[in-house]
């Protein structure tokens, strides 16, 4: 006994080596046991074959990394609900995660609801990517398994669809499956609130929390969506048509389709909704001329003809679309996304294409409406009108607005802040107008409460369609825009950045503990807000007017010379984005030249594209 209390007190670095390798090695041991038993459990409890084989596929070549990555963390619910790679385990999105989230939900809405929810009811619409139909059908269900009435699309829809549906059936909820314009094997889980916007918070962390204190699945195979009563098809009840009397109501009064003069324009659905509901939508309000891309218009999960679905990409994605409208001799383009809630539009203008940006076709359906609200109504208030855009959008708008005596208000990306905003205003006696964020999504109207690209397009058919009769385009209507309320030049792109340390260098090195920079190269700042660390220096508490949020990375200097610039990191995507505007009555050309090398300064200052090693830019 006594010479091995000796041994350790001759070799106290060996021994304490000794131990902490076991405990290392015990800790691993365990590591590893609980990500096993993780897919043990999965596999008892998984009914799809497919993802099933993922998992014994691991089990079976023992691939503890692949388990980890799949097992080791579960996707979190925000307020953009949920949007990830499809596959098997907690981290992706699959039958059982989706099964789990519904549950969360519905206890959830039985806590802010109580009894009524049943009354209420939930609308519950899917796109058309892979397992898109099969996850609506699984939240149908557990939402009917507890009693409550379910008014669903058993068709794909466009992604306006549900939160119009909740606006006019006065439901508690709505969830719509659809990763948008993600790559084809992503899908995601959006939910909407009793007011037809996207939840906010603290509704995400109320989902959140009853979702983990609901994993275990519920039995719900023995409800059948075509024969229990508490689901309501709103296919079969042709529940669109009430969306196309809508539309209707948006039109102005005197309008009419012209054959002489009327504009051929080029549609694509990009693989994905929109076609069927777009050419009813035609219909209803008299467009007469459009040619589809045959290639694009028909529903097809793969994306056989694009890289990116995402008609944002502009000539890479749209390559078809240009093809079709010279063959058919059309001068107008627009591409829904494939839940057909952004719209993109390219014209033919003097002969050039012309890739319209979100921001130029956000101030043109400003104009049209209010164009459109004063011929219908010659006594309305301007001062009781509201627009709304996010801060990385022009702000033309808000010149726009002020020019017109309208209220303007700008909010964060995403319009659930943009329609939440429009409520919250309309409560105190303004009537919601337009919002529009500058990544080509629109909203006519709080009737539906986010972006519509539906809506969009038949007002961008009809103001192109006005316009010609007196042989303008919209390119020249643009311009005239430009000429009485400013001239809004910008450049707007990002970094591809796959490594979040690199971010968080980027931009702690501009935060530089507080001691924030004077200058952008050779520019002053004047300005600095900071929304992830809650900083203004333009406000006396120094406390910015907008929320603050420490998961996303967003700052913004106002120059010395009014120049705005916006650093931020995408919620959806591996990106650093940088949005850049000068404005002035000046020569476009010499405002063209200031912002050039702001934009320069940005780069080379700030995000230092070499030395952080950041991936392409587009």
């Amino acid at each position: 006994m006594q010479s091995i209390f000796n041994y350790i007190k001759n070799n106290k670095k060996t021994v304490a080596g000794a131990v902490v390798a076991i405990a290392s090695g015990i800790a691993i041991y365990k590591y590893k046991t609980s990500i096993y038993r993780e897919a043990e459990k999965w596999l008892k409890i998984d009914k799809n074959e497919e993802t099933k084989k993922e998992v014994k596929e691991l089990v079976s070549k023992n691939d503890t990394k692949g388990l980890k990555k799949i097992f080791g963390q579960r996707l979190s619910f925000g307020t953009a609900g949920l949007r990830a790679r499809m596959g098997a385990g907690y981290s992706q999105m699959n039958e059982i995660t989706v099964a789990q989230t519904a549950q969360g939900l519905v206890r959830y809405l039985e806590e802010q609801f109580k009894d009524k929810i049943r009354e209420l009811g939930v609308v519950i619409g899917f796109d058309a990517r892979n397992n898109s139909q099969t996850f609506a059908e699984i939240s149908a269900r557990i939402f009917a398994s507890q009693k409550i009435k379910v008014f669903y699309y058993s068709e794909p829809v466009p992604t306006p669809f549900v939160p119009f549906a909740i606006t006019q059936l006065k439901t508690a909820a709505g969830v719509m499956v659809t990763a948008s314009h993600n790559p084809k094997n992503d899908n995601g889980y959006k939910v909407y609130w009793d007011n037809g916007a996207q939840i906010i918070s603290p509704h995400d962390v109320g989902i959140s929390r009853c979702i983990e204190a609901n994993l275990d699945i519920w039995e719900i195979e023995q409800i059948d969506l075509k024969k229990n009563p508490l689901i309501v098809n709103l296919i079969e009840n042709q529940f669109d048509h009430k969306y196309y009397e809508y539309l209707q109501s948006q039109l102005p009064t005197n309008y009419k389709s012209n054959p002489q003069t009327d504009r051929k324009i080029t549609y694509t659905a990009m693989h994905g909704v929109g076609y069927r509901w777009f050419k009813k939508a035609c219909q209803a309000c008299d467009i007469q001329k459009i040619e589809p891309v045959k290639e694009q218009v028909e529903p097809d999960p793969e994306f056989p003809t694009v890289e990116y679905p995402n008609p944002e990409e502009g000539k890479e994605s749209l390559k078809l679309a240009i093809e079709t409208a010279e063959r058919t001799g059309c001068d107008l383009i627009l591409a829904n996304d494939p839940d057909a809630d952004r719209i993109a539009v390219v014209e033919k203008s003097h002969g050039k294409w012309k890739f319209l940006h979100g921001n130029d076709v956000g101030i043109l359906l400003a104009w049209w409406l209010l164009m459109n609200l004063k011929k219908s109504n010659k006594d309305i208030d301007p001062s009781k009108l509201l627009m709304v855009s996010t801060v990385v959008s022009s702000g033309m708008l808000s010149a726009f607005a002020q020019a017109e005596g309208i209220r303007y208000e700008e909010t964060l990306t995403g319009f659930k802040w943009i329609a939440n905003k429009g409520f919250d205003l309309e409560k105190k006696g303004f009537h919601c107008v337009f919002g529009f964020e500058e990544s080509i999504g629109y909203m006519s109207s709080l009737i539906v409460p986010d972006k519509d690209g539906i809506s969009a397009a038949v007002l961008i058919s009809q103001m192109a369609n006005y316009l010609a009769g007196f042989g303008m385009d919209l390119t020249e209507k643009l311009s005239r825009i430009h000429q009485k309320y400013g001239h809004f030049i910008f450049e707007n792109s990002y970094f591809f950045c796959y490594d979040p340390v690199t971010i968080s260098s980027i931009f702690n090195k501009i935060r530089n503990d507080g001691n924030y920079p004077k200058f952008c190269g050779d520019f002053p700042i004047k300005f600095i807000r900071d929304l992830t660390v809650c900083y203004d220096n333009s406000k006396p508490d120094l406390v910015p007017i907008l929320p603050c949020s420490k998961s996303s990375q967003m700052i913004t200097f106002t120059l010395d010379n009014g120049c705005i610039v916006t650093l931020r990191t995408s919620g959806t995507e591996p990106k650093i984005k940088y949005y850049i505007e000068m404005s002035g009555k000046d020569d476009p050309e010499k405002i063209r030249s200031i912002l050039d090398n702001v934009v320069k300064a940005v780069i080379e200052n700030f995000l230092d594209p070499k030395g952080n090693n950041l991936g392409e830019r587009k």
